[in-house]
């Protein structure tokens, strides 16, 4: 009996721990299920693009308290929504989703905003937002315009394409900005940019994505593309950072498997620069990991990497591995340079990869730092002298490449 008892109990217990894990799975579930975005749907009208756009401004403006708990997100059919003077300004907790790169488009002048200094912004993000699957589209610009305006947030930009074309004024694919960190902190704003393809061309001045203020964004499989407009001499850059104020020992900014490209046209008197530092305030490090940054074909100079420095500012440290920089075909060889390194606060290292350019391969002054190994040169040389310090370092020919670069 007392075996019989023992086994009827030990029976009983197995059950009541399977209803223990069965309810806790169910909850598991309902919670899950109850924490679910809640979805708003917009079906684009084929006859009325305008509308479509203020429909999405309309959904925005509705959403009110969005939270982690109460998350929301308005999904935009297949179609064109036009924002002319007016800009698609994102909530917090409220993702916009369209239904792919090839079947919805947002296109149209945006509006001033005063964050941005009085440019045009198309799509304004929020924190703790994502922005995905679609085009954005700017054309025949005519006032500054930013395509994307990333400004103290941390927002996720995924599978978007960005385009600005043809303009009388300054083009901007993507700019992250922010006066101040997180929370009022030193903390910089990390937002996130991935697969996508950000574009300006043959405006004044053309900007792929821009990097401003506290702001540390991680790129990845991506394409950053600037290229000049016919006879202008504008500045054209693939990825800069400007005025960039990011405090020693934050984490490093990450640029992974990115394609930069700067590209001069017909009779322009342009300068081009796949990668741009300009009036940096602070910027600890940033590492690149299989880049390609091409300047190519812009006739007053291209610079596959321009890194001036300034000896009343921190130390900036840029670090290349396995990545391919090149800057040719300008009409003054001596502008075109694979790394262009000035200042006394600079530090170069590239472990890994190629430098091709028509002038110097690498152009060190002001007491500049560049380390180089195990990369192949080709080009008419490395200025610097003791600058440069380079390690199983090949020319064009493949011979080692002793005597300018010890």
């Amino acid at each position: 009996m007392s075996t019989i008892e023992n086994f009827t109990f030990r029976m009983s217990d197995h059950r009541r721990r399977r209803r223990h894990v069965l309810a806790v799975i169910l909850l598991g579930v309902f919670l899950a299920a109850s924490s679910q975005a809640t979805i708003h749907e917009i079906v684009a009208d084929p006859l009325d693009s305008e509308a479509n756009c203020t429909a999405i401004v309309t959904t925005i403006t509705g959403i009110t308290g969005a939270s982690q708990n109460d998350a929301h997100q308005i999904r935009l059919g297949p179609g064109n929504y036009k924002c002319t003077n007016q800009t698609i300004v994102m909530k917090e907790w409220v993702d916009i989703v369209g239904s792919g790169i090839e079947t919805t488009l947002v296109q149209g002048t945006g509006a001033a905003d005063t964050d941005a200094g009085g440019m045009n912004v198309l799509i304004r993000t929020a924190d703790n937002a994502e922005l995905r699957q679609m085009m954005v589209e700017m054309n025949n610009v005519t006032a500054d315009s930013i395509g994307i305006f990333i400004y103290e947030a941390a927002t996720r930009v995924d599978n978007v394409d960005v385009m600005l074309d043809n303009g009388s004024a300054s083009c901007f694919a993507v700019l992250t900005h922010a006066l101040s960190g997180v929370s009022g902190t030193n903390t910089p704003w990390r937002p996130v940019l991935r697969n996508g393809f950000f574009e300006s061309r043959k405006c004044s001045d053309t900007y792929g994505v821009q990097i401003q203020g506290k702001t540390l964004p991680q790129i990845r499989r991506s394409y950053l593309m600037a290229t000049a407009a016919d006879g202008l001499s504008g500045h054209n850059v693939a990825l800069r950072f400007y005025e960039t104020d990011v405090q020693n020992g934050s984490d490093n900014i990450k640029i992974r498997d990115v394609e930069m490209g700067a590209y001069g046209t017909n009779g322009d008197s342009a300068e081009c620069y796949a990668i741009e530092f300009s009036n940096i305030e602070k910027l600890f490090k940033t590492s690149f990991f299989a880049v390609k940054a091409s300047a190519d074909k812009c006739s007053q100079g291209n610079v596959a990497l321009d890194n001036v420095g300034n000896s009343t500012k921190a130390d900036r440290h840029v670090v290349f591995f396995d990545s391919h920089l090149k800057g040719t075909k300008g009409d003054l060889s001596t502008n075109d340079v694979g790394i262009e390194a000035d200042g006394t606060k600079v530090f170069v290292k590239m472990y890994g990869g190629t430098i091709i350019s028509q002038g110097p391969s690498i152009r060190a002054t002001d007491s500049a730092s560049v380390e180089v190994g195990s990369t192949h040169l080709k080009g008419t040389g490395v200025e610097g002298g003791s600058l440069v310090k380079c390690a199983g370092v090949y020319d064009e020919n493949f011979d080692f490449f002793a005597s300018s670069c010890p």
